[in-house]
């Protein structure tokens, strides 16, 4: 609500939260447009080629999958590097002011992209 990311103890998971999400998209628009790509980002961009979804939103998508691998990643390395298993989450309060508004961003583009998507399938 009001552009505000929902937070466990200030932490926030990132693949429950959008990376999955990301993917899931990117299998349904691979299973309608009829391709064969393995991985997110070739099934984002072979549906965008066959107009299953719009280049724009293949591109929001893609951008917004590898900004949230990144700091996975960075995260998990961090977490390494302190003798702890690595997970999927962040703490929200250690992004800085661009991240936490790019996260917000990114959250907002999965969200209108799963809408955009259910309105769709349910009018075919």
């Amino acid at each position: 609500m009001f552009g505000r990311i929902r937070t466990e103890d200030r932490y926030i998971d990132l693949k429950r939260g959008a990376l999955a999400a990301i993917v899931i998209l990117a299998r349904i628009f691979a299973l309608e447009s009829g391709s064969p790509a393995r991985g997110t980002l070739p099934r984002l961009e072979a549906a965008a080629k066959r107009g299953v979804v719009s280049a724009h939103g293949a591109e929001e998508l893609s951008d917004t999958f590898q900004f949230l691998l990144r700091l996975r990643l960075r995260e998990q390395l961090r977490q390494l590097a302190l003798g702890h298993a690595p997970d999927n989450r962040i703490c929200y309060d250690d992004l800085t002011w661009l991240e936490q508004r790019r996260l917000r961003d990114a959250f907002r583009t999965v969200a209108e992209m799963q809408k955009i998507t259910t309105v769709r399938l349910r009018g075919q």
